[in-house]
């Protein structure tokens, strides 16, 4: 993927969490457990 990472993976209480801006310009937020 060519995409700008806005908020790099960082774990956040029991989650880890990406954003990226994809190619068409929309604001994607990634969220995954940890457990």
């Amino acid at each position: 993927l060519n995409c700008k990472i806005v908020f790099p993976l960082t774990i956040i209480g029991e989650n880890q969490v990406l954003e990226l801006i994809d190619s068409e310009g929309n604001c994607i937020e990634i969220t995954c457990p940890l457990h």
